[in-house]
């Protein structure tokens, strides 16, 4: 793994000290909000997943060989796979930036009984 994917995917999103299964996606609430939830599987919040589908689409058509392959692996391994693409590193980067923009934007959610430092 290249130093720039290992940044990409350490990066985090902001989050408050919560225990991590107590860190629910902030659109959802049914799982938690780690990246591959937030670019893979959130089906919620309708701008990102229509984000999500356009990017897809622009991917697999750059790349086919992940759209076979993105069935059959975990979300984070498929990451990696898409960041590693040489074809459709731009867009991947600008996806990344975009969904997480969305994510900004939206409150973080706060269990009962936690307050942000």
């Amino acid at each position: 793994m290249t130093k720039y994917i290992r940044l990409i995917l350490s990066s985090t999103l902001p989050r408050a000290p919560i225990p991590r299964h107590m860190r629910l996606c902030r659109f959802c609430r049914a799982a938690v909000e780690d990246k591959s939830h937030v670019l893979l599987e959130c089906a919620v919040h309708g701008p990102l997943v229509d984000l999500r589908e356009a990017f897809l689409a622009q991917v697999f058509a750059l790349d086919p060989n992940l759209e076979v392959v993105f069935p059959g692996l975990a979300h984070y391994d498929f990451l990696v796979k898409i960041i590693a693409s040489r074809r459709g590193v731009v867009r991947v980067a600008r996806y990344i930036f975009e969904a997480f923009q969305l994510v900004r934007a939206a409150k973080m959610f706060i269990p009962e009984g936690y307050n942000l430092p």
